[in-house]
């Protein structure tokens, strides 16, 4: 059916009249396309009713919306209305796409250029993608173009619930982050960052991404039930130098490459970590760990964490660098060095079996209080400490080892250098919690106290049994039983 250019006041195309246009007016009875550009809908399809509008009523406006698990976005192209979403016809804003998204946690907002959330809103059960198809030569190509048109700069508060991040394996960005330039509240729950390719079911490798996911120079994070996997981050994953204070909860890296430490902290306020987990994480920087804290005057609170499955270069603070951090919390927290291959490097048994330069836990001119924690599993060592004051409490130190076929019982806990004080108050497992049992821990210059101090040892002490002399020739043999007795070559002279 094609109409004339007719020229009535209302009712333009049709006009209905019925009993109750709320309940009879409704999209299937339309056919044709009102999503076609060329269509005017000035005056188009109007009614009345005997019921709710007895007035004339433009019936456009009941047509059920477009709802779909794909929703276009253009700010350029876009129009905010009913019909609004699809690659012919898209939204203007993201906060009209929301109300097309289908409720399927696989749906998904592609922005075609950069938009701004100005007021609070809430993105949920979505994916926030960024694509731009172009014909090349008669082929659809996709291309992604710079992150701005993926992610979010927020001029508000902004509360993303159940939203998955989706990335092609050749993304390509600028410098945008999630952020909260006004110094506003950046709510993160619930959320995946991963590639697109591993959310639709194909393991296609990993996602190069060269900025912070999120960057908070001011406002306050509350990040929330959130995982990182199968990403190359070539910056950290979440840098955070804002004055406010931040909470990270239920947070998870895995299968990912990183080149920067994953959590950045440089002079941010209160800082609160929970439930953080990594495995399967491959540091490519040569002087970066997973958690990197730098002049931070306010508190740091980590529970209940596990970091490990990391494999890293660097030698001291593969999990975590601490310097210049005045206090430093942890509680229930495992450090594990433990890798499924490792290559063992062959040791210099003279230079390197009582003296080693690598750690899990790097701590520089820092104080920090380690309670129910654990460190295992290390063999390049536990702790470093140059400077600052360590307190232990409810400790454990297991299988520290350097694995020297000669000595298998040595160990490599902690090495306490630069006039630093480790108090170990008390010992939940591991090394030197039973009598007559060496703690491993190297004194370079610290003062001790608490187990440490008290030991006739902080590092090792052997258990003399028996002792043997017998003579061979023109050589004396001396025989020592016992155990952590080391090889001795004594020479003439």
């Amino acid at each position: 059916m094609k109409f004339s250019a007719f020229a009535a006041r209302v009712g333009n195309e049709i006009f209905i009249e019925c009993i109750s246009i709320t309940s009879q007016i409704y999209e299937k009875q339309f056919r044709f396309d009102l999503r076609e550009g060329r269509y005017s809908r000035i005056n188009a399809i109007y009614g009345i009713d005997s019921c709710e509008h007895k007035e004339d009523t433009d019936l456009i406006d009941f047509v059920t919306i477009h709802q779909s698990d794909t929703i276009i976005v253009s700010s350029v192209n876009g129009t905010n209305e009913r019909r609004c979403g699809t690659n012919i016809l898209p939204c203007a804003s993201i906060d009209h796409g929301l109300v097309h998204l289908t409720s399927d946690f696989m749906s998904q907002m592609i922005v075609v250029e950069e938009s701004a959330i100005e007021e609070e809103i809430n993105l949920k059960e979505m994916s926030l993608s960024s694509k731009n198809r172009e014909n090349c030569e008669g082929e659809v190509e996709t291309k992604i173009e710079e992150n701005r048109e993926a992610l979010i700069t927020a001029t508000g508060t902004v509360s993303m619930l159940r939203v998955s991040f989706a990335f092609d394996s050749n993304f390509i960005s600028s410098h945008e982050s999630l952020t909260s330039p006004d110094g506003g509240i950046l709510e993160v729950m619930n959320c995946s960052f991963t590639t697109k390719q591993l959310m639709e079911g194909v393991n296609a490798g990993l996602a190069n991404i060269p900025f912070h996911i999120i960057n908070m120079e001011k406002g306050e994070l509350q990040l929330d039930v959130c995982s990182i996997s199968n990403l190359i981050l070539h910056k950290s994953a979440l840098h955070l130098s804002s004055s406010l204070p931040s909470v990270i909860d239920s947070f998870e890296i895995s299968n990912s490459t990183i080149s920067h430490s994953l959590i950045d902290i440089n002079e941010c306020g209160q800082l609160t970590i929970k439930d953080f987990n990594t495995k399967n994480i491959t540091v490519e920087g040569k002087e970066e760990s997973l958690i990197s804290c730098l002049s931070m005057k306010k508190t740091m609170r980590l529970a209940n964490c596990t970091m490990g499955g990391v494999c890293s270069k660097t030698s001291k603070g593969k999990l975590m660098k601490l310097e210049n951090c005045l206090d430093v919390k942890m509680d229930s927290c495992i450090f594990d060095g433990s890798l499924k291959e490792r290559n063992e490097k062959q040791l210099n048994i003279e230079e390197e079996m009582c003296r080693w330069d690598g750690s899990l836990v790097d701590v520089v001119k820092s104080s920090m209080v380690m309670k129910v924690s654990t460190i295992t599993n290390s063999p390049e060592g536990g702790i470093t400490m140059r400077g600052g004051n360590v307190i232990i409490e409810k400790g454990e130190f297991i299988d520290n080892n350097p694995s020297i076929e000669t000595y298998p019982s040595l160990r490599r806990n902690v090495i306490c250098s630069d006039s630093g004080t480790l108090n170990v108050m008390s010992l939940k497992g591991g090394d030197g919690v039973l009598p007559n049992t060496s703690l491993w821990m190297l004194n370079e210059g610290c003062t001790l106290k608490g187990i440490a101090g008290e030991k006739p040892s902080p590092f090792f002490y052997p258990k003399l049994e028996d002792i043997s002399v017998n003579e061979n020739g023109s050589h004396i043999v001396v025989r020592f039983k016992g155990s952590l007795i080391f090889h001795v070559i004594c020479h003439s002279g």
